[in-house]
């Protein structure tokens, strides 16, 4: 928690403050204290005044007014667009129930390609149900055409469902000694049934970097990190069409890649990946 608390921008750090501060009018706020305390590293003598019983639980109430006041900033500063959407589909299930489908269904084509930009799977889901129920309207869109977008809506859903529940598998196998993660990934992926398109693209890839990635920081061993899957970035780069989409994926993937190689102290390789992420970068502006 103190990490955490220390990491916060002196911005957020005042805010935190008048958080506490908002959370009781009492004038010996304790709370406060505590985190000013930390704030200029003296929670030792706090510590030592306040007695050990008394400073783990005001430590305890602290933690969960950080968890709580994080939770309210990342609602404000993260899921801004998602939030929008979801109130806009509640708006237009209401124009729709007051008859006013020309209007509603202009709005959810709208939403749903803003929903298609984000990926965001479960946003869609929701717009295509409710195209589909009023889809027996003349207003509707073509009503076999919605079923096939739901339909490949729920694929592409299970599909990112079933990648998820494999890289949480491989993240878990990756902390074991004197295993072959390419046979492991190979036998995960046949037992979710992932095929290559969707378990090696530059989305995956960069989440399987990631992973490298942290294991190496977290065993403080970069030399023992497996990458097996690098061939695989190879593949990708001679075989398939460039997908404007996967640019933010591709260049973290590079840049994930060059500090394993960095952190290997293979400075040519580093370098390579680096050029790489640059030219990605280039290729969006």
């Amino acid at each position: 928690m103190i990490d955490v608390l220390l990491k916060l921008e002196i911005e957020q750090k005042n805010s935190f403050l008048k958080f506490l501060k908002q959370k009781t009018r009492r004038k010996d706020n304790k709370n406060v204290s505590l985190a000013k305390a930390i704030f200029k590293d003296n929670q030792q003598q706090f510590k030592a005044k306040e007695g050990d019983n008394a400073y783990r639980a005001l430590k305890k109430r602290l933690l969960d007014n950080l968890v709580e006041f994080l939770a309210e900033e990342i609602i404000k500063q993260e899921a801004t667009v998602e939030i929008v959407i979801i109130k806009q589909i509640i708006v237009v299930r209401r124009i729709l129930q007051l008859g006013h489908y020309k209007e509603a269904f202009k709005l959810l084509a709208k939403m749903e390609q803003k929903a298609l930009e984000l990926d965001h799977f479960s946003l869609l889901s929701e717009i295509y149900h409710t195209q589909i129920q009023y889809s027996y309207r003349s207003e509707a869109p073509d009503q076999q055409q919605l079923f096939d977008a739901m339909l490949a809506n729920s694929k592409a859903q299970l599909n990112q469902e079933k990648l998820n529940m494999a890289f949480a598998s491989i993240q878990q196998q990756m902390q074991a000694e004197n295993i072959d993660l390419g046979a492991y990934i190979t036998s995960t992926y046949q037992r979710f049934e992932i095929d290559d398109q969707n378990g090696f693209n530059y989305k995956s890839l960069f989440q399987l970097a990631n992973i490298a990635n942290s294991t190496g920081a977290y065993s403080n061993d970069y030399f023992s990190v497996n990458l097996f899957f690098e061939e695989k970035i190879k593949t990708i780069e001679a075989t398939r069409s460039e997908n404007a989409k996967e640019f933010p994926y591709k260049v973290d993937l590079m840049i994930n890649m060059a500090n394993i190689y960095l952190r290997k102290k293979q400075f040519n390789k580093s370098l390579a990946y680096i050029s790489k992420a640059e030219t990605t970068l280039e290729q969006c502006v």
